[in-house]
């Protein structure tokens, strides 16, 4: 949204999946991105626990874009360079649901793996006041958690590892290269969750 004359342009962009900074709701960087922490910000980053929704809502919120008006605005009552507003908002929510933890830190000395605790549902993730309108769209919002891929080690070298749901008996396994063992899911939480794969649940 244009800064000067206040009028809202909308975008819409199709996307495979969230990418979401390791931050609480109320916890602010110069940017969503992680690319742009600080030695301070990092350090409370590997101590603290975040939620996940507070993660998501960080996404989600009001964004300077830009500094020093270089945005143009197009609208007929401005035409000029400004400054502006960006937010994100969901206006279809997808079958299946995939999140992306942004656990890597990039600076110009040091490449850095973030392994702060993720708390993240595993049953009744809800998306409601992410979405724009969910009434008038009638969407279903709730999703739970059938699939973790897990990475452990550094940003250099590392191992994958995920943990799926079986959909049908419920029991959690642990597939790891051609290992397969089951898993309770008290395990599912931990530092190495790096993408989480929700499927939404068609009820009310």
């Amino acid at each position: 949204m244009c800064s000067d004359c206040k009028i809202p342009f909308v975008t819409n962009d199709r996307i495979i999946s969230l990418s979401v900074p390791l931050l609480n709701e109320n916890e602010q960087t110069g940017s969503h991105d992680n690319d742009n922490y600080n030695i301070s910000t990092l350090q409370k980053r590997l101590k603290a626990t975040v939620q996940l929704q507070g993660c998501i809502a960080t996404m989600m919120k009001h964004e300077k874009y830009g500094e020093g008006a270089d945005w143009y605005c197009d609208n007929d009552q401005c035409k000029q360079y400004t400054n502006a507003e960006k937010k994100l908002d969901l206006w279809k929510l997808p079958k299946i649901l995939i999140i992306q933890l942004n656990r890597f830190s990039f600076d110009l000395s040091s490449n850095n793996k973030i392994d702060t605790d993720v708390d993240f549902p595993l049953v009744n993730l809800d998306l409601k006041k992410f979405v724009a309108h969910p009434n008038r769209n009638k969407m279903y919002t709730l999703y739970d958690l059938i699939a973790v891929s897990n990475h452990s080690g550094t940003m250099m070298g590392g191992h994958y590892t995920t943990y799926a749901k079986d959909v049908f008996t419920n029991a959690w396994y642990c597939y790891n290269d051609n290992s397969v063992e089951s898993i309770d899911e008290t395990k599912i939480l931990s530092k190495s969750a790096y993408v989480l794969v929700y499927e939404q649940k068609e009820t009310s």
